[in-house]
């Protein structure tokens, strides 16, 4: 009797590791003298922090990461990559350096925006819904400001009054021009973004650099990375 010989052919799988692609990261923060605010660190590229040395730097997707020496090796993740990366590198560069900004608390989002009423072509972000406060230097006299934008609106500014509830009657638009007016003299002017940054910090950063908001965005920066 003939025999019938089965040959069984065995598939062997090989599944492949995961690959981590590493992005370039960015440095927001820390004290290393070769990575200050704003270096951009390309993937892959070790980098070397003596013992006394941190620094602070975004991740893939842009969440904040730190890393304290000694160090010597690669730092993975990376600010999210491409235009993420870029956008804060060259806002920080802008800025010279984020530590220097404490002075700017007052146009964090966070506690709500004060449109300094003085200042020439700034660009102030605002969620929407919300209503920023006006701000101008404190006087010895009354004044009357005029706020133009869609309609032209009187402030009633008191002597010693520091800031001032944006006006009810003044609309608050998107990308729209104001101008601030005391005695019939151009005082200052800006422009109002509506937008809500959403996110985690490279995001948030990100939407408020794109939309104009410089010092917002930088101020975003140094509440995440000044020391609690």
């Amino acid at each position: 009797m003939m025999k019938q010989i089965f040959r069984l052919a065995v598939a062997f799988l090989v599944v492949a590791a995961p690959v981590k692609v590493l992005a370039d990261s960015v440095i927001v923060g820390g004290n290393a003298g070769a990575y200050p605010p704003g270096t951009v660190v390309p993937a892959g590229q070790s980098i070397n922090l003596g013992a006394e040395e941190s620094i602070d730097y975004l991740e893939k997707g842009g969440s904040l990461q730190s890393k304290a020496g000694p160090f010597d090796g690669v730092i993975d993740g990376g600010g999210g990559g491409g235009t993420t990366t870029q956008v804060i590198a060259e806002l920080m560069k802008s800025g010279r350096n984020v530590k220097k900004l404490g002075a700017m608390r007052s146009l964090g989002l966070s506690d709500g925006p004060a449109v300094d009423l003085e200042l020439e072509g700034v660009t102030f972000c605002v969620a929407p819904g919300q209503k920023p406060m006006l701000r101008m230097t404190e006087d010895t006299v009354d004044r009357i400001v005029i706020l133009e934008g869609p309609i032209a609106v009187e402030v009633a500014w008191a002597a010693s009054v520091a800031e001032l509830s944006w006006p009810s009657g003044a609309p608050l638009t998107d990308n729209t021009d104001y101008i601030a007016l005391v005695d019939d003299l151009d005082v200052g002017s800006f422009t109002v973004r509506l937008v809500k940054p959403e996110g985690n910090l490279g995001q948030r950063v990100q939407i408020l650099a794109e939309a104009g908001c410089k010092a917002q965005a930088l101020e975003e920066l140094n509440k995440a990375v000044e020391p609690k």
